[in-house]
């Protein structure tokens, strides 16, 4: 640097500048959870690890299978060895669990981590484009960038992975100016850090950095294996940790807990399932490629200055395509996307990455968009103080105009989860149990803590309001776990052409009814005349329909469906009853429907889980009510039918 290019800061030492950025930043930063993601992001990761901050905070990373029914188990977990185990190393938990002790939030983690992460950006700015005044602006688009903006309103892991890799890179390129035993260790200790953290993260950035630095020293082979030999025992610490928890949590020190908590969760292609019971995925070739397509598409929309911040980085890579430092941070860049192109938890985030916490695999490559682009910045205002300030405005301007939709989808799903929080907030007859459940039929497992996040017990499950997941027919059995407790379910319902979160949220108390017969008083509202009404009853898939006349479609209509025990599934219609026999167990379906030729005018369904108990029928009622819409792809959705079609339970004396 040469005295007529120094500026003002370029002349402030640059511990001072580090300590400015990252006071500002953490100041900012520690709003971002409060302002954009007060009920948490929607990736409901970020549930899990609050909750594993709580069980650290009690001594433990693992469940004991007998105190953890499975009504109550969380999100990302599974029995294995006689243990409940989450699919995440504790690591992260770990800092939530001291920020929650410190500073009575956990919060203020994510800050702290977006904070060290400007931090080394500047430092790994500074080093690359030798300029202390582009460090700045490299940190200060860093943490204006979107996503890091998003990132921050959330406990996700991504973030902390960034400052901790980006640490990790300033080191070695400082290793490698002057490679003494302490620099390399240092570089060590901070990459089997980062290692600890998200190993696959860790090796792509800082394994980059390491060829090069290999490279570089590849003239010495004595100082190379030195180096390496300092660097190696570095990691040591994280690696004997690494091992030593995954050896406690899953009985083996090479076995991480993603692998064996109940999914089915490996690189490469194949059958995929995020945990037990849920979907099951067959993650192909075309699959990544079409997945990471929408998330490389989608980081222009996520980078400070939007499309013109990647022009700016490809301006600066082509200037300084001759320094090698440039060139590797350039590979980190590339390596994610490659890289995850094996991961298939890539198709979930590339569903609508330009929205909630975006393509976040993919955050490490915004650091070299940030160091890149600032750059041409800072030269285009030297060069031209105009033109360059205008450049300078364009960009925040693209950066606004970005983020606008993003606060306001970010509002929306606060808005929505605010809507679940509302109807607990209300009178219970505690203490009490709530089965959750999103209102659609996805496959999502029974778990509690998804799709709600915000809903989540205690470790040990005892508080006075507790949150279970629908397990069918076994429903009742929750009283057999947490006895004398009133039972409630919590629905949303949501027509096919609302907005994403335009849902309607009720929660309904329960009873459990019981008895050699028990009867179904189904209720339907006359129709218009001409369509024909027909009525069905399900047994557990098998259709059975109603003798045509058996319900008139333009009067009033009352049905009883008695149920009793069986040995196969039947059911028959005589004059305004259908008599029910049911084996074993399963879902009852109720349906009535008006048509018109093949096509449904109006059509309503009521589902209820039942099962057969010393040869008496059970079931927790009321089911749930149901709606056939032909609004876009036809299907049944939830939705609260009272006026029209209405199913009454009880035991027939």
């Amino acid at each position: 640097m040469n005295a007529r290019s120094a500026t003002g800061i370029d002349r402030v030492p640059p511990g001072r500048v580090a300590a400015a950025l990252g006071v500002v930043t953490f100041a900012l930063a520690a709003f971002a959870h409060r302002l954009l993601w007060p009920n948490l992001s929607g990736d409901n990761d970020e549930a899990v690890y609050l909750f594993q901050a709580e069980l650290l905070n009690d001594g433990a990373v693992r469940l004991p299978v007998d105190e953890t029914s499975t009504f109550f188990r969380p999100w990302l977990s599974g029995p294995h060895d006689d243990a409940v185990i989450f699919a995440f190393q504790p690591v992260w938990p770990a800092f939530l669990t001291a920020f929650d002790t410190v500073t009575g939030t956990p919060f203020l983690a994510p800050a702290m981590a977006v904070s060290v992460a400007t931090i080394a950006v500047f430092f790994l700015a500074r080093r690359l484009l030798g300029n202390q005044t582009k460090a700045v602006v490299a940190a200060i688009v860093f943490a204006a960038t979107p996503i890091m903006i998003f990132h921050a309103g959330t406990v996700l892991i991504y973030l902390p992975m960034v400052a901790a890799v980006v640490w990790g890179a300033v080191l070695v390129l400082r290793a490698v100016e002057q490679p003494t035993a302490g620099r390399w260790a240092m570089a060590g200790v901070v990459g089997g850090f980062a290692f600890l953290l998200r190993p696959f993260d860790a090796l792509l950035f800082l394994g980059p950095f390491v060829g090069w630095a290999v490279w570089q020293q590849r003239t010495s082979p004595h100082r190379l294996a030195r180096s390496l030999a300092w660097a190696a025992l570095g990691t040591l610490p994280s690696l004997v940790a690494t091992a030593a928890l995954n050896n406690h949590i899953t009985g083996s020190p090479f076995t991480y807990p993603t692998s064996v908590y109940g999914g089915a969760n490996r690189f490469g292609f194949g059958l995929r399932a995020v945990a037990a019971e849920t979907e099951i995925w067959e993650y192909r070739w075309d699959d990544a490629f079409d997945a990471q397509a929408s998330n490389v598409a989608a980081v222009s929309t996520w980078a400070f200055g939007a499309g013109l911040g990647l022009v700016l980085a490809a301006v600066a890579l082509w200037r300084r395509r001759g320094e090698g430092g440039v060139r590797v941070l350039a590979v980190t860049a590339v390596a994610f996307p490659v890289g995850y192109l094996f991961w298939w938890g890539s198709v979930l985030s590339a569903q609508d990455p330009a929205v909630g916490v975006g393509p976040h695999y993919l955050l490490p490559c915004f650091v070299a968009l940030a160091v890149l682009g600032a750059d041409p910045l800072v030269d285009a205002v030297r060069y031209s103080r105009p033109a360059g300030v205008m450049l300078a405005i364009v960009a925040v301007g693209l950066t606004v105009w970005t983020l606008v939709p993003k606060v306001e989808h970010a509002r929306d799903y606060a808005a929505a989860t605010d809507g679940w929080d509302d109807h607990l907030s209300q009178p219970l007859d505690r203490p009490a149990i709530v089965f959750v459940d999103d209102g659609d039929d996805t496959n999502d497992g029974p778990y509690v803590m998804h799709p709600v996040g915000t809903l989540r017990n205690d470790p040990t499950a005892t508080g006075d309001l507790l949150y279970a997941a629908d397990l069918g027919p076994r429903n009742p059995d929750v009283l057999e776990v947490r006895s004398g407790r009133s039972l409630y379910r919590i629905e949303s319902t949501r027509t096919p052409d609302a907005g994403l979160f335009d849902t309607v949220v009720r929660t309904r108390e329960l009873a459990i009814v019981r008895g050699d017969e028990v009867a179904f008083e189904v209720s339907v509202a006359a129709g218009p005349a001409g369509p024909n009404r027909t009525f069905t009853v399900e047994v557990d898939g098998t259709r059975f329909d109603a003798p045509p006349g058996f319900a008139p479609a333009d009067a009033p209509t009352v049905v009883s469906v008695v149920v009793s025990a069986g040995p196969v599934a039947a059911a028959t219609f005589d004059d305004g009853k259908v008599a029910v026999t049911l084996p074993d167990a399963g879902e009852l379906r109720i349906e009535t429907s008006l048509r018109s030729g093949p096509e449904i005018v109006e059509a309503y369904q009521y589902r209820q889980h039942w099962r057969t108990v010393d040869g008496e029928v059970e079931a927790l009622v009321p089911g749930r009510y149901y709606r056939w819409w032909n609004i876009g792809e036809s299907k049944w959705l939830r939705w609260e039918t009272a006026d029209r079609f209405q199913v009454a339970a009880g035991v027939r004396e």
